[in-house]
């Protein structure tokens, strides 16, 4: 597959896990990073010590969705890799059409941008929910989308 984007979103948590004792690092103050896969898939994205949700977006046109991991922790053991396979399933399709509620010509919204979202429980002490994006379209001339989602999301690597 042609490079994909690789997105880690940092959740700027204090408390999702214990770092060794004496470490005076701050995971509440982590970075959000983006990298681009190799030709062969393979990607190398350096974080912060945090928490992370971590979305994978194949190029449009692929035929794959985006696959999702959230609530990553990447903890006290600095300079570990952390290997894990994405495998890239069949998407779920969802298509519509978009069109001007009151229009009497009923043009289609062209070029609307059309994303999905699913909502999960946070780690963190507050016990809130938040969303993560699943997949995005963009409407064509005449409003219809199609919309790849992927079939299941993952908690932690």
């Amino acid at each position: 597959m042609p490079p994909a984007s690789v997105e880690a979103i940092a959740l700027g948590r204090s408390s999702a896990f214990e770092l060794s004792a004496g470490d005076a690092s701050s995971t509440r103050y982590n970075r959000s990073r983006q990298t681009a896969s190799m030709d062969d898939g393979t990607f190398r994205l350096p974080v912060d010590l945090g928490s992370y949700d971590v979305v994978v977006k194949p190029p449009a046109g692929s035929g794959f969705s985006w696959q999702v991991r959230y609530d990553v922790n990447i903890g006290a053991q600095r300079g570990v890799e952390f290997g894990t396979i994405i495998d890239m399933v069949s998407p779920v399709t969802v298509t519509g059409l978009l069109r001007y509620a009151d229009s009497a010509d009923s043009n289609g919204l062209e070029n609307a941008e059309v994303t999905a979202f699913a909502i999960v429980e946070d780690e963190s002490p507050a016990a809130a929910e938040r969303a993560l994006p699943l997949g995005s379209a963009t409407a064509d001339a005449d409003g219809r989308f199609t919309l790849l989602l992927p079939p299941s999301i993952h908690q932690g690597w």
